[in-house]
């Protein structure tokens, strides 16, 4: 029976460490917008995602290669991705939403915001 009780009090302690050391941010498909009370997820394009959250915080643009495989044949594009910030108050945790070509593809969420 000790045996037993090592391994499941070592399990626990493992997983414990796992996610106590993990980064605070996470990453989903998707949430809903405290101002509108409406789900944004992966596949809405820019348009939606503003009319259910309003504007973000901040916006940033970068631009990165993609390899394309159609059978033997293969071909880098570019693709636009955008960052969209919110701060949805100190009592909420923040996201940042991750455009690829106008089209929502990551979720993050961060710590608690800092606007009042």
């Amino acid at each position: 029976m000790s045996d037993v009780r090592f391994f499941v009090l070592g399990s626990l302690a493992a997983l414990f460490l796992t996610y106590s050391t993990e980064s605070s941010a996470q990453t989903s498909s998707g949430f809903v917008c405290p101002k509108s009370g409406r789900i944004v997820e992966r596949g809405d394009n820019r348009y939606i995602v503003r009319s259910r959250c309003g504007e973000p915080d901040s916006k940033s643009t970068r631009y990165a290669a993609r390899t394309i495989r159609i059978g033997n044949i293969a071909q880098t594009i570019t693709v636009e991705i955008e960052e969209w910030f919110y701060d949805f108050g100190r009592q909420r945790f923040t996201r940042t939403l991750y455009f690829e070509n106008g089209e929502l593809f990551a979720v993050e969420t961060g710590g608690y915001g800092i606007k009042d």
